[in-house]
């Protein structure tokens, strides 16, 4: 019994010690990852920044286009695999939290670290537009109480349909949208 009772307590402490190892190995991921990030982000827009000068195009339009893709496509993992799962609740739950995220604790952030000019293209046209998409993501949700292909499709939809906006403002030489 005595000898029993010496390997139950031998495999516990195994246990512990593979425990604590995956802790550190999981915590040295996730330092990994948040460098890996800040690095991607540095690049990501340094470059942005430097292609907009290059094509004429305002920061802003780079910035509601293809930094705020290139930033949504991790994101949107999340809400893939749990819709495939069919956890709803996950899905929709991260559609919110994610923007909440976005205004207040980026947005937040950011302003506390810097004054933040708004220019007249996100006071005019893309706050504006980000309103009516919640209005229609809303009120689609409302009549609905669930969402289904035609949301999906709707909602991609006006996503190209924005990105195509703003390729025929610039693409036709404009400099500024207002």
């Amino acid at each position: 019994k005595d000898k029993q009772k010496r390997g139950v307590i031998a495999k516990e402490q195994k246990e512990e010690k593979k425990s604590a190892n995956d802790i550190i190995i999981n915590i040295i991921k996730a330092l990994g990852g948040i460098l890996a990030l800040y690095i991607g982000a540095k690049y990501l827009v340094s470059s942005t920044a430097t292609l907009a000068a290059l094509m004429h195009i305002p920061k802003e339009v780079i910035a509601v286009s293809a930094i705020a893709f290139g930033t949504s496509l991790p994101e949107m993992t999340v809400p893939f695999v749990a819709a495939r799962k069919k956890e709803a609740g996950i899905v929709i739950g991260n559609i919110i939290g994610s923007n909440i995220a976005n205004i207040l604790l980026v947005g937040g952030t950011a302003a506390v670290l810097r004054n933040i000019p708004i220019s007249s293209f996100d006071l005019y046209v893309a706050i504006p537009l980000m309103i009516v998409f919640v209005i229609v993501l809303i009120r689609y949700m409302q009549s609905h109480w669930f969402t289904r292909l035609a949301l999906g499709v709707s909602l991609l939809l006006l996503y190209i349909l924005f990105i195509l906006g703003l390729i025929i403002v610039y693409g036709l030489g404009a400099t500024q949208i207002l």
